[in-house]
């Protein structure tokens, strides 16, 4: 086990994630982490808070709600009203009462939280550099909840080092290659064409799942793009301490996501022309040489429909 640590201005270490162990780390790997960003002051309850409502009083739509019993068998919804009714203050005045569910979408925008997102980057940057370097469109998304509660099973775009703040909550995560959860042309649909995601999720897939722990603070989970996940917290007895859950997922993309995010994209039309095309991150120069024709299919498609193109594209 090694640590990658963030530099403070005067050369002393102030903040670290740490890779268990980084030797083995591969950015299309599954990692635990183990991180000491719990007591940052912008990640406490109130700090949040303060956040939320300035992203309100902007009218900038990234305050989030989960819908009330969702388990990780249900599509996933994400809602920009609470579905009970409860406004944003209720929401955080009761979160220690089930329902109680938010979170903050590309928190990056905020001028103090991208300094947050800068540090956390900072931490991992050599890790990074030594397997996939160059990072780009970084940033951060904070999930505050009270159990019980869950995020249903899905895929993401980015690379993810998910790191648990305060209470617990237990996070399943699977290979990013198990074409059994999530077959190739779901992540197709998802990755190349930016399609909400229809991957499907059963029970039985929990036993597949490479990733399955119960994380506390300052633990946490590097998942790779498209790998997926799912999260769920179980209501405490009354009178514990930790009956709310606050995490952050910090994501980004590198070229190798860019690269392979096109490749998807090509695989998807020759898919539906009837091909069986070779998954990405199978060869990386057959990625390269998908890349131009991916990314030029992508181009003709928002010009000559509108198509928006996704983030890290």
């Amino acid at each position: 086990m090694s640590v990658v640590e963030k530099a403070g201005v005067a050369g002393v270490s102030t903040r670290h994630i740490r890779v268990h162990d980084d030797e083995s780390f591969h950015p299309r790997r599954v990692s635990r982490l183990s991180h000491s960003f719990s007591d940052h002051p912008l990640l406490q309850l109130s700090s949040l808070r303060g956040l939320a409502e300035r992203f309100r009083s902007s009218g900038i739509d990234q305050v989030k709600f989960m819908r009330s019993g969702a388990t990780s068998e249900d599509p996933l919804k994400i809602l920009s009203e609470h579905d009970q009714g409860m406004s944003l203050g209720e929401v955080f005045e009761r979160i220690e009462e089930p329902g109680s569910w938010v979170s903050l979408y590309n928190v990056q925008t905020d001028p103090e939280y991208r300094e947050l997102v800068a540090e956390a980057m900072a931490c991992v940057a050599p890790l990074l550099d030594a397997h996939d370097p160059g990072p780009f469109e970084a940033d951060g998304f904070i999930f505050v909840s009270s159990a019980p509660s869950a995020t249903p099973f899905h895929i993401d775009r980015e690379n993810n080092f998910f790191l648990q703040i305060r209470g617990r909550k237990r996070m399943s995560v699977w290979d990013p290659s198990d074409r059994v959860v999530v077959p190739e042309v779901d992540v197709e649909d998802k990755i190349g064409r930016g399609s909400s995601s229809k991957v499907r999720f059963r029970n039985e897939f929990f036993e597949r799942a490479v990733f399955n722990e119960e994380l506390g603070p300052g633990q946490g989970v590097y998942m790779p793009s498209t790998a997926g996940h799912t999260t769920n917290t179980e209501a405490l007895p009354i009178g514990q301490d930790d009956t709310y859950s606050v995490s952050i997922g910090l994501v980004y993309y590198t070229k190798a996501t860019r690269r392979a995010a096109y490749a998807y994209a090509l695989n998807d039309r020759l898919r539906r022309m009837g091909l069986r095309p070779r998954p990405p991150y199978e060869s990386s120069m057959l990625d390269r040489l998908k890349y131009p024709f991916g990314r030029a299919l992508v181009l003709s498609k928002r010009v000559a429909g509108g198509f928006k193109i996704p983030p890290g594209m």
